[in-house]
């Protein structure tokens, strides 16, 4: 048989009809996958279902997936408010103590076959099994939304600044300090993830225009990282410190303002706040 042949109904209500006896049952008896979103996993349910999970774990490919928030103990509950144990390992556990609880199943069939807890967990621990808590997806979203950075791409603003620039770069990590001249110039804060080896995966973030280049790296290595330092330029340091490039170029002192605004005017980076003219007018229409 399959589940074409089965006189199921068009719909059950649990008010009138027995949906373990007629629907459920039945279907798992002529089933390979079970999936099922519940609220809440309670071993009782497939208790209740017996005969037929009996029928369907027989079958060699059998698969059951369930998306579910288990009953947590009240220390589980502490354990996750407290970060003691990674969330998922919380869950987990109480998903599978909840089959152990149930697990003296352990009945002989017409062959004396054994159903036993290891098959049991086999299936809650596949692959593509999702254990997150339901507030999982909104703790993604929230820690993305920590990392979100807008960037305006203005091209007609790239095309406007047609000088070229001798840049140098180096991480910006103690050691590099004196690889960096004490000279005046434009600076850039460069983020590089580095992912794939990709040479160009980088996020131009900050710029500015200096007396002394190797005093301003300095101060990212020191006060900037401090909690009196510039909001902005304290938290990204402290978020992407490991990621962060200073890339220069030497610039005399007459022209150090032009540069900079220029430079600013086309690149537009996230963490610039003081803009002059046009722009700032502009910027200052957002929101």
């Amino acid at each position: 048989m399959s589940l074409l042949n089965l006189n199921l109904g068009v719909k059950y209500r649990s008010s009138r009809d027995n949906i373990l006896e007629e629907f459920i049952i039945p279907c798992l008896r002529e089933s390979y996958l079970y999936d099922r979103a519940v609220g809440f996993f309670s071993g009782e349910a497939l208790k209740l279902a017996l005969n037929g999970v009996i029928e369907f774990i027989r079958k060699r490919d059998s698969m059951i997936r369930i998306i579910t928030s288990p009953h947590l103990r009240e220390k589980d509950v502490l354990a996750i408010e407290k970060g003691l144990r990674e969330e998922k390992k919380v869950l987990e556990s109480a998903i599978l103590e909840e089959i152990d609880r149930i697990s003296g199943w352990q009945l002989d069939i017409a062959d004396n076959a054994c159903i036993r807890k290891d098959k049991i967990i086999r299936m809650f621990k596949q692959d593509d099994m999702t254990l997150d808590s339901p507030n999982d997806l909104l703790n993604k979203i929230d820690e993305m939304k920590k990392h979100t950075q807008f960037f305006t791409l203005w091209p007609c603003m790239w095309q406007r600044y047609t000088d070229s620039h001798g840049w140098r770069n180096e991480k910006l990590q103690e050691s590099k300090v004196n690889q960096i001249p004490d000279s005046p110039g434009i600076y850039t804060l460069i983020l590089k993830p580095g992912i794939a080896g990709h040479p160009s995966c980088s996020y131009l973030m900050y710029l500015g225009k200096t007396g002394s280049l190797r005093r301003r790296f300095r101060d990212y290595l020191g006060k900037e990282r401090l909690k009196t330092g510039r909001p902005r330029i304290y938290y990204f340091l402290n978020k992407y410190g490991g990621y962060v490039c200073f890339y220069y170029t030497l610039v005399v002192n007459t022209l150090l303002d032009n540069v900079e605004d220029g430079l600013m005017n086309a690149y537009m980076p996230p963490l610039n706040e003081k803009y002059k003219g046009e722009i700032h007018r502009i910027r200052r229409a957002f929101p």
